[in-house]
This record gives C-alpha cells, sequence and structure tokens, in this order.
C-alpha cells in the first residue's frame, strides 16, 4: 500500500502520525511514497528533516518552501526536543511532488489542512482513498449524546477551518471527482484519551516506534496526563475501518461567533464519517500492543 501524508507541526499529534507510520513503513507493511509539510515554512521543513534524520529513515520531503516568519512551531519543541535547532530548511517542491505522484497509485493521510488535496486534484493526480483528520458528527448523525459535546450538531473543527478556501474547494471538486473519502471526526477522537501510565512498559523493534514512545511519555508527562491522538487515530482509520463504525454524509457549516462551525447531514456522496470507535482496540494499536 503507498501512502502519501500531508502533515502539519503545531500539533505534537502529526508528529506521532508519521514516526507510526514510519514503523509501519520499515516493517514493509506501507510505502511512504512523499510527506507534503503543510503549510510549508521552512522552519518546518527542517523540523520533519530532524524528525527523519533521528529515526534514521529516509523519505522524499516536499513543501511550498514558504520563507516567513511564522514558524509554525511551538516554542516547546526547541526544548522538547534534543538538538534541535532554529534554522530554514528548502526541500522539493511540490510541483517535483505532481511530477513523484503521476500514474501511480496511493492513499492520502491529511493531517493538517485540506489544502493539498485540490492542488492534486486539479493536477489530475487522484488518491484512491483519502483520510482527513477532521469534521464533526454531531446527536443528528450519531442518534446519540456525546459525552463532551453534548447535543451540538455543529462544532468549529481546527483542520477545515485551518484553509477555508483549500476546504471549500476541495467538496466542490469531489462532486465531480468520486473518490472515497472518510472523516475521523472530532466527536469520536476526543472521546479517545491515552494517559501516560498506559504507555510504559512498551518495548519498541523499531527507531520510529522508539522515538513515537518516548515522545508520546515526555509529553504525558510534561505537558498534560492525557491526550486525544487525533492523526494516530486517523493513521489507524487507514489500516483498518472496521474499528470504527461510518455513517456516508455531506459535511455542512454555519458562520460561528468566532469560527466557522461544521456539521454533517446523511447524503449519498462517498464521504465517510466516523461516528462510533472501538476505544479499547484502537487504544491497543496505537500503543503498540497489538500491529496491523
Amino acid at each position: 500500500m503507498n501512502v502519501v501524508i500531508s502533515m502539519e507541526t503545531w500539533d505534537i499529534d502529526d508528529t506521532l502520525m508519521l514516526l507510526f507510520l514510519l514503523h509501519y513503513h520499515l516493517k514493509g507493511k506501507i510505502n511512504i511514497i512523499a510527506v507534503e509539510i503543510d503549510r510549508g515554512t521552512l522552519f518546518q521543513n527542517n523540523y520533519v528533516n530532524y524528525i527523519l534524520r533521528r529515526v534514521e529513515v529516509e523519505i522524499p520531503l516536499f513543501s511550498r518552501n514558504i520563507p516567513e516568519d511564522s514558524e509554525e512551531i511551538p516554542d516547546y519543541y526547541y526544548d522538547f526536543f534534543e538538538n534541535l535547532e532554529r534554522k530554514e530548511l528548502r526541500l522539493r517542491s511540490r510541483e517535483d511532488l505532481i511530477d513523484s505522484l503521476r500514474g501511480r497509485k496511493f492513499k492520502l493521510l491529511v493531517g493538517g489542512s485540506l489544502n493539498l488535496i485540490p492542488f492534486l486534484l486539479k493536477e489530475g493526480i487522484y488518491p484512491e482513498e483519502i483520510f482527513i483528520q477532521g469534521g464533526f458528527a454531531g446527536r443528528n448523525i450519531t442518534g446519540e449524546t456525546n459525552k463532551k459535546f453534548g447535543n451540538r450538531v455543529f462544532n468549529a473543527t481546527f483542520n477545515f477551518n485551518k484553509d477555508l478556501k483549500s476546504t471549500e474547494e476541495f467538496f466542490r471538486l469531489k462532486e465531480k471527482i468520486n473518490i472515497p473519502t472518510y472523516l475521523i471526526s472530532k466527536n469520536v477522537n476526543h472521546l479517545i484519551l491515552v494517559r501516560y501510565e498506559e504507555v510504559l512498559n512498551i518495548a519498541p523493534e523499531t527507531k520510529p516506534q522508539e522515538f513515537y514512545l518516548e515522545i508520546l511519555r515526555k509529553y504525558l508527562k510534561v505537558c498534560r496526563r492525557e491526550k486525544s491522538l487525533h492523526d494516530v487515530y486517523a493513521a489507524v482509520a487507514m489500516f483498518k475501518r472496521d474499528l470504527f463504525l461510518w455513517k456516508e454524509v455531506k459535511p455542512v457549516f454555519r458562520e460561528g461567533k468566532k469560527f466557522r462551525e461544521w456539521g454533517a447531514v446523511e447524503a449519498k456522496s462517498n464521504t465517510w464519517i466516523t461516528v462510533k470507535a472501538k476505544d479499547g482496540e484502537i487504544k491497543r494499536y496505537v500503543l503498540f500492543r497489538e500491529e496491523f
């Protein structure tokens, strides 16, 4: 299975997702053929390259190479990660990415904004399937009260809102280009929490797995005692969709007081959103108690 990853760097989840997939890449379960960095600042490029060097894996990296002051890197990363330096790095361009993907079959996993997807589609590059961390399925879809979001039907979702123009463009294009799309929704993700005590006594097999567990332990000890690993759950869905219950929907929105809020309505769309999850089994995979 060929995989292309689009990741951001502001949340630790994307880094964990990358390491999670690199573990399976080294074990021969998947073939990561490209990683694209959203937004693609020169500081972000350096950070993702640093992660790959730490685990001694070479993967083609692509970026928009935005030379802006905004790093898109939290300040605490420079204390959190040993020997991570503030410096700029230019990577291969998006045009190079298009050339490398033309004529190849692959699944696309999106952990950041949806910016890359319409760019690919307009260039005639069509993933076999798209997995997106984002979206919201309210009570009208799940039929149940959510432990965190109550009876809400709409809620702000970071990945859709980070680049609204691209999100809108993707859903317009998707009406004509019928690619199976799977939304790993906020209302499900926020109920699957990993705690520090659960990450102990796990023996790693690969360097990416070892670094994944090291980062996760440190984050849960220093930053917070429990965390929803949103982007890692999206990676799990790509491997094993039956760990989630899905409904076919069309994403819809309304303008909120501060941010656009997203929901969904049932519709024939070949877009599917998670409404439930087998929490315990998913956590076994993300903590490597079980493997694909």
